[in-house]
């Protein structure tokens, strides 16, 4: 099981180092925008961007899915060639297609979507670019499923790099305002397709493309896509309920949205495990101890998610005042909410796997519509009343039921060992430290306040390393013995079994 888990840190390690630093130099975007952007400029360029993120679910159409599952079963370099050209040509004529669409109707949908038709020319900056951002998939998926996590690393952080670059030169410099976020974005994209074209150029030739393959993918992707689109509405259609539904309509997305960008301070975790996640399961899906590492894996996560999750609601208040200005500091009350809820889907990844490997994804797609279902219904019913923090909220409703409707489903198709107890201990205690903490259940304020909050967030590290005291036991007897044998077989047989 040692192996397993170092396999697992490496790649996490690796993959979470561009998810941290391309993480960090987005909040260093925000000082900046903070003093030029006012919370309802930020709105514009979330409402964008969801709709931006819309349109490539339906572009992608699944097939990123499908190609994990042919790349796997068709080993030959010549099939999986034939997969990725027929999921390039098909995502090809896909975008160009929607991004004509776009282009044409930029004013019907500003107006739709903004309220304002004068901001049509957003919605072609986003058009133009359609076509070149979803090429970047491929070569991301081609380097994951390669198992090569640096040259991921380097091509995610080059686009990075280069959209902020752009970012601050556009934006901060030129001052040319929201639309030199979209300009950046553009060019960084073109700069990615470029490389993809430049690394997959023999890959994704005209000469590998299969009908046959096609037409077996889509079949496959196609029930995926209602799922992706009810978790397009999971996430991000709160913005949508927020611009029609609240008093403020665009500045509260604004400020909805900076709750979005600190949560990412946990999705830094959550995407760095999650790029690793995938590849890891499924290629030891057939080793006899996989289902104990599975189980392992969930505890260590829930361990890190939680302390992390939790530590962000704590601080929110104090990380705000550190990147933003006085505009902004109203959002402080639903950072942590929306970290909690990236925490979560980073659970329901884990969990789904037992679908994965039952060959089925028919459970997910129940439970991301009945979840979806769930969070618009709520959005509806607390955003009038409450604004912002009712659409947080709501978003992480919908959160808990998916991840309640995944684990009972997957456990029936592909049991796990899960400690479930052992996890909601931790998920009891992370939520109890963000009680004590809360300013309104201490009394305290100032220097006293923030004390208060490090003395009660070291005592939350403590309690989680408590409670994972036999599995951190386990895992440092494998270390012991394989440091004195040199064999990484010579794991103590307790390593393996259920935690």
């Amino acid at each position: 099981m040692l192996k397993h888990f170092k396999q697992l840190a490496g790649d996490s390690l690796i993959y979470g180092l561009s998810s941290v630093i391309a993480g960090l130099i987005s909040l260093f975007l925000v000082p900046v925008y903070a003093r030029i952007f006012t919370p309802a400029d930020y709105g514009i360029v979330n409402l964008v961007n969801v709709t931006f993120f819309l349109l490539t679910i339906l572009v992608v159409f699944g097939l990123d899915a499908a190609v994990a599952v042919w790349f796997w079963e068709h080993p030959e370099e010549q099939e999986r060639r034939s997969t990725f050209a027929s999921w390039f040509w098909f995502q090809l004529g896909a975008a160009g297609l929607f991004g004509a669409l776009i282009f044409l109707s930029a004013p019907l949908l500003s107006r739709a979507v903004l309220s304002r038709p004068d901001l049509g020319y957003l919605f072609r900056i986003m058009a133009v670019n359609l076509p070149f951002v979803t090429t970047h998939r491929l070569l991301i998926n081609w380097y994951k499923y390669g198992r090569k996590p640096v040259p991921t690393v380097i091509f995610t952080l080059l686009v990075s790099l280069t959209m902020i670059g752009a970012s601050i030169v556009l934006v901060a410099w030129l001052r040319i305002g929201v639309s030199g976020v979209f300009w950046a974005q553009l060019l960084s994209s073109v700069l990615g397709a470029a490389i993809v074209l430049a690394r997959m150029g023999s890959w994704l030739s005209v000469r590998h493309f299969s009908r046959e393959r096609l037409r077996a993918m889509l079949r496959f992707s196609a029930p995926l896509v209602p799922a992706a689109l009810s978790f397009w509405a999971l996430g991000n259609a709160g913005s949508y309920a927020l611009e029609h539904l609240s008093a403020q309509r665009t500045t509260e997305v604004g400020l909805y949205q900076i709750g979005v960008t600190f949560a990412g301070l946990v999705n830094i975790i959550v995407m760095a495990f999650n790029q690793a996640w995938a590849p890891f399961a499924l290629s030891i899906a057939r080793q006899p101890d996989h289902r104990q590492v599975y189980a392992q894996v969930f505890l260590v996560y829930i361990t890190a998610g939680s302390v992390a999750a939790a530590g962000l609601w704590i601080f929110a208040p104090e990380v705000l005042r550190l990147f933003t200005t006085a505009p902004y500091y109203p959002a402080a009350g639903v950072v942590g909410i929306l970290g909690c809820n990236v925490f979560l889907m980073g659970i329901a990844n884990i969990t789904t796997i037992g679908c994965n490997l039952a060959r089925t994804n028919k459970p997910y797609a129940h439970a991301v519509g009945i979840a979806s279902v769930l969070t618009v219904a709520l959005y509806f019913a607390l955003v009038p009343p409450l604004g912002r923090a009712g659409a947080a909220w709501a978003t992480l409703a919908g959160s808990v039921a998916l991840n309640i409707y995944i684990a009972r489903a997957a456990q029936r198709l592909y049991p796990v060992p899960y400690n479930w107890t052992r996890a909601g201990g931790l998920l009891a205690v992370a939520a109890g430290a963000v009680l004590l903490a809360a300013p309104g259940v201490n009394g305290l304020e100032g220097t006293g306040l923030l004390a208060a909050k490090m003395a009660i967030f070291a005592l939350l590290i403590a309690a989680a390393g408590l409670l994972n005291r036999g599995t951190l036991r386990r895992l440092a007897a494998a270390f012991r013995a394989r440091r004195a044998t040199g064999n990484p077989a010579a794991e103590p047989a307790s390593a393996a079994t259920d935690p």
